[in-house]
């Protein structure tokens, strides 16, 4: 068998590993329903990423240009939100604090400002990166 997405073969034996590991979790100590339906969820990741990667038709759909277009723009759209939604708990956590003085709230904030400024150097680093190859 020949594997056409090594991409999605790499990613069906991560949630594979990752099922596993859970099953293992589930056998050493009392089993929970809601751990038995994402258990089984990480075994169906598995089997769907690693059925596509030996799937031509499959992977010659996953590897088109509309498809790596959406994928782009999700993926920015995302760090978009998730650089706003860090803004917006960093602000929050900054009025807490202001209200009770617990410095917990202001080391959450710190944390949240952190993670933003983080990712902006993250984002100017491969800005300058693309900017020099292209």
């Amino acid at each position: 068998m020949k594997i056409y997405n090594k991409k999605g073969f790499f990613t069906g034996l991560f949630w594979l590993v990752l099922g596993a590991s859970s099953l293992c979790a589930l056998v050493s100590r009392e089993m929970n329903i809601l751990d038995i339906v994402f258990c089984a969820a990480e075994f169906g990741l598995a089997i769907y990423y690693i059925g596509r990667s030996f799937s031509r038709n499959m992977s010659d759909a996953d590897q088109d240009e509309r498809t790596q277009l959406i994928v782009q723009k999700t993926r920015a759209t995302a760090y978009s939100w998730a650089k706003g939604i860090c803004i917006a708990l960093g602000i929050l956590y900054i009025a807490v604090f202001s209200y009770t003085k617990n410095t917990l709230h202001l080391g959450m904030s710190a944390c949240f400002g952190m993670i933003v400024i983080g990712m902006v150097i993250v984002e100017g680093i491969i800005e300058i990166y693309y900017d020099h190859k292209l």
